[in-house]
């Protein structure tokens, strides 16, 4: 399971860069056997199950046997669906009207919990602990929406609830790790959200992001230029590692 899940990252960060970085039209550790994957990815793996999203469809396949996954129904859990994030036994749905959260403990029946609902605009999703943070972007298709950051109280998954809303400039993809939250927003901003009603900014760097993954003290970073790795200590701060695909045109 774990080659597989290495493999999502990868074609996760790789099928993003395929898009244009203006558009959000594209697609943590493993301690629970869940696939990590950029925030802007449209599918995840949680367990057994991979699950993917296009618009109104979420599509749910059996991968117990890597050699042999099977496809095992679809649903449709509203209009819009972007993006995609697993946590535990709940799927955290992006949409252009806000985020759907599902219960997936009975894998194969993934039941609604709730919806946080915003104005229309792209809207990719992370999770940690009791909040979720999603970003509002305008650009593209969402022309119409805003630029924002919304820190979202989750810890009544059935009354989703923002406490701190940030103005943006231009939001796309973003991570968490920790007390860190890195925005990729004309760069890539940090964040302290050890206390997510107050988030702190700390810094900004000047990389061409527009959909990072954190594991460990590394960040996955796509970009204009390619997928780089970078490294970030305990002040924030960000280190050039490698560059693992260059992007061509």
């Amino acid at each position: 399971m774990k080659q597989l899940n290495y493999l999502i990252i990868f074609l996760s960060l790789i099928l993003i860069m395929g898009c244009e970085s203006s558009e959000i039209n594209s697609s943590s550790d493993d301690s629970n056997d869940t696939g990590t994957a950029g925030s802007l990815a449209r599918f995840t793996i949680a367990g057994n199950y991979l699950y993917t999203v296009e618009l109104q469809q979420l599509k749910i396949f059996n991968i117990s046997d890597e050699k042999k996954p099977t496809f095992v129904k679809q649903i449709n859990p509203g209009i819009d669906i972007e993006t995609i994030f697993s946590i535990n036994d709940y799927l955290f749905l992006g949409s252009r009207w806000g985020v759907y959260i599902f219960d997936i403990s009975i894998p194969e029946f993934p039941i609604q919990v709730s919806m946080y609902s915003h104005i229309y605009s792209c809207d990719p999703v992370v999770v940690s602990g009791n909040y979720a943070f999603s970003t509002l972007n305008s650009s593209g298709a969402c022309g119409q929406g805003l630029d924002q950051l919304h820190i979202i109280d989750i810890s009544d998954l059935e009354n989703p609830t923002a406490i701190a809303i940030i103005e943006m400039d231009n939001p796309k993809g973003l991570g968490i790790s920790g007390d860190f939250l890195f925005v990729c927003d004309n760069g890539i901003k940090v964040y302290d959200v050890s206390n997510p009603e107050l988030p702190v900014f700390i810094k900004k760097e000047t990389i061409d992001a527009y959909d990072i993954i954190p594991i460990g003290n590394l960040l996955l970073i796509a970009a204009e230029s390619g997928l780089h790795e970078y490294e970030y200590n305990t002040e924030g701060d960000l280190t050039f590692v490698s560059t693992l695909y260059t992007q061509t045109k």
